[in-house]
């Protein structure tokens, strides 16, 4: 099946969305805020990178990215916030926050305190992180 980021009407956000699905965001670029080694795909949880609650991630969004993870289970260990929000359509939530991604890169490397525990152990999974699509239920009148 074709992933639905492909039909995104801006261009800009499309073009990181399959980058990002296919595991080709920052990979060169990007510098990882919290254990400062070059970012990839799983440095999202390793490093707990939106940990901070980021004001362009809402509850919504964060209740949606437990219950794929609940429903869907398993999920590649790479599956994180990002992808949640692309198999949602938040996309705009999903461009700031390859925004607030991209300001890390390797030319504007920043200080970032963080206070918990960094796993030293990416996950090289790809992300099919595509999730099937739910089932419509009748609710009950």
């Amino acid at each position: 099946a074709t992933d639905r980021c492909v039909f995104i009407r801006d261009s800009i956000t499309r073009n990181y969305a399959l980058l990002w699905r296919t595991n080709s965001f920052g990979n060169t670029s990007i510098i990882c805020p919290i254990c400062k080694n070059k970012f990839n795909r799983a440095h999202v949880n390793h490093c707990n990178i939106f940990g901070w609650n980021p004001p362009f991630l809402y509850n919504k969004h964060w209740k949606c990215f437990k219950e794929d993870l609940l429903l869907f289970h398993p999920l590649p260990p790479s599956y994180n916030i990002l992808d949640s929000l692309l198999n949602h359509h938040e996309y705009s939530s999903f461009r700031q926050a390859i925004d607030y991604l991209e300001s890390f890169k390797s030319s504007k490397i920043s200080t970032v305190s963080n206070n918990h525990h960094i796993s030293r152990k990416h996950s090289r999974t790809p992300s099919s992180a595509i999730l099937p699509r739910r089932k419509k239920t009748k609710s009950s009148s």
